[in-house]
Order: structure tokens, then sequence, then C-alpha cells
């Protein structure tokens, strides 16, 4: 199977079929049903539209959601002091590469302090060291399922989550 837009990646994920996620709303509508207040973190679905914004409080987004112009996608804001570890996973030439950091901050913005690099054992090993069991094993059939994606994850030390797991899952990408 092959997942060539972020709006199908979106869809997949919030039904449930990539694993551990974030309770999400792909609408300001969807949130005001949910009856959620809490923090927030807000995406655009536009690739090359900046909107990345990280916990930010319900009321501040009630101001720009409704009229922004391009489709917006809301997530519960993540503990950010419970990181402990996070990157993106892929096998490339029959190797497992990982581009990982334990900085505690959401991906991006920790990738700009810290952006390390491992393949094959030591890629493994990592993998084995901080990120549970169970959702190792999540990703390990998403690898499978999804041949040549890259998988974006986030571990932390507490569980989270829908699935109430240590690590979620925030991609599945081949675009």
């Amino acid at each position: 199977m092959r997942i060539t837009t972020k709006k199908q990646m979106y869809q997949l994920l919030n039904n449930g079929k990539l694993g551990n996620t974030f309770r999400s709303w792909d609408s300001w509508e969807e949130v005001l049903e949910s009856g959620y207040r809490g923090l927030m973190s807000v995406r655009s679905l536009k690739i090359g539209d900046p909107v990345r914004i990280y916990d930010i409080p319900f009321e501040e987004v009630e101001k720009f959601a409704p009229t922004h112009p391009h489709s917006l996608i809301f997530y519960e804001a993540t503990p950010h002091k419970t990181r402990l570890f996070q990157g993106e996973v892929c096998v490339f030439n029959e190797c497992l590469q990982l581009t990982y950091t334990f900085v505690k901050l959401p991906m991006r913005l920790a990738f700009n302090e810290s952006e390390l690099h491992a393949e094959g054992l030591l890629a493994s090993s990592l993998m084995r060291t901080y990120v549970d069991p169970s959702s190792l094993d999540d990703i390990y059939e998403l690898l499978k399922i999804y041949r040549g994606h890259v998988i974006e994850f986030s571990t932390f030390t507490v569980n989270v989550g829908i699935l109430q797991k240590p690590t979620v899952i925030w991609e599945v990408r081949d675009y």
C-alpha cells in the first residue's frame, strides 16, 4: 500500500489505521463539537503553508481558525516535558535508517537543535532501547505494510494518545 498525500495519511491516522496518536480534528467545527477546550497544536494540511503552532490555548485558536484560508488540522497538545526519544525511521536498501533526537520539543524544532543519525544495528538498538515493545512492534509492522515510507514517531515517559501507550505515530509518508 502507498500513502501519496498528507490528506490520505491523516484519514488513515484518524481512523486508527496507523497506530497510537493524539486526538485530532479535521475542522474547527469538529473541535467545537468534541467539547475539547485544552491546549492545542495546529497545522496546515497544505504543503508549504507555514502554519505550525504548538501548545496554544483553545481561546487563541478560536480567534484565527474559523477564518484561516487553508485547511487546518487540530491536535490536543503533547506533554513535551515527558518526551524521551523521537524520530523518523525507514528502510532503505534493506537497511534500517533512523533520524532521531532526545530534545524535548516538537520534532521539527528539536531537529533544529540536535539531529542525529543511525543505521543498521545501531538504529535497531536505539529503537529497542527507547521505544516500548508494543509500539516497536507497531512501527515494524507499519514498515512492512508501507514499504519505502518514513514513519515519524515520538516516545514519552508516560502513556499518551488514544491507545494510552508511550509512543505515538505522527506520520507515515511517501509524499
